[in-house]
């Protein structure tokens, strides 16, 4: 029997499977889009298999009803908290495989996404992310969260002028990377034509977002994210001059934070002084 020709999303899904190795600085996923909604797909940690997410919680701009969030437990699908998106590992190293998967997710979005007779909208996108592991910012932020004394947040600044960073920017996720960007006036000139991603929907007042890991920022922005990366000293003066309320960490992680502008006017000014020295 002859085998149909392979629809897009199978033919994305063997390119998001086939890409795969380790060292690679792209980061890679499949994103389905219908006007009610969205799935990503993209590398999970077991090779065999990829990593479904099904827009659900914060990422879907309404309720999902009893049986639809029934049925994505029924498929295998979790999520950690109502405010997530629903995420389940399916096998996709054979084109049987694939094909299983691709109708799968064909027919959730029909039900879930779509509008009748609406067809979504497909796209494999490529950005290239750094390995980041964020560990000394982690630690700082679990100390404050933990002792929440003066040394403790002090050695959460200190961290985060330190650390290297991926901020969230407005706009499509390119191949290419924006930096990494090491100095403030680096910084400033480089993304003086973009914007940054708004997180007032989680503040309530104008917020900034960095992530300490791609992962992290998957976790938050399960549809994908430009990004780029940043140097937590050159990033202040940028978000002094865009006059952000506040600068979160790791929205939506497990482990985050918020520095509030008067922090990031108080670290700007320590770093500026101790410069000078």
């Amino acid at each position: 029997m002859t085998r149909p020709t392979p629809t897009q999303l199978e033919s994305l899904l063997k390119a998001l499977q086939a890409q795969r190795h380790s060292g690679d600085p792209l980061r890679r996923w499949v994103l389905c889009r219908g006007s009610q909604g969205f799935i990503s797909v993209s590398p999970s940690e077991r090779p065999s298999h990829l990593a479904v997410r099904a827009a659900a919680g914060r990422s879907l701009a309404r309720q999902l009803e009893q049986g639809e969030a029934e049925l994505f437990y029924s498929l295998g699908m979790t999520r950690k908290s109502a405010a997530d998106p629903f995420i389940a590992a399916y096998p996709a190293s054979t084109e049987a495989e694939r094909q299983t998967l691709s109708e799968l997710i064909e027919q959730l979005m029909e039900r879930m996404y779509l509008h009748e007779g609406e067809d979504p909208t497909l796209k494999l996108y490529e950005m290239q992310v750094p390995e980041l592991s964020g560990s000394t910012l982690l630690d700082a932020m679990k100390r404050v969260s933990q002792e929440r004394t003066h040394q403790a947040r002090q050695k959460l600044y200190w961290a985060f002028v330190k650390g290297q960073l991926l901020l969230s920017l407005k706009g499509e996720p390119r191949r290419e990377a924006i930096g990494p960007l090491s100095k403030p006036e680096e910084l400033l000139q480089t993304l003086s034509d973009f914007e940054l991603e708004e997180y007032s929907s989680i503040t309530g007042y104008s917020s900034a977002a960095v992530f300490s890991t791609w992962e992290g920022a998957l976790r938050c922005h399960p549809d994908g994210r430009l990004l780029v990366e940043v140097r937590g000293r050159a990033l202040l003066p940028l978000l002094l001059e865009r006059g952000v309320g506040s600068l979160l960490i790791n929205p939506r992680g497990t482990v985050g934070g918020e520095l509030y502008r008067n922090e990031l006017t108080s670290m700007e000014e320590a770093m500026i002084e101790w410069e000078r020295r």
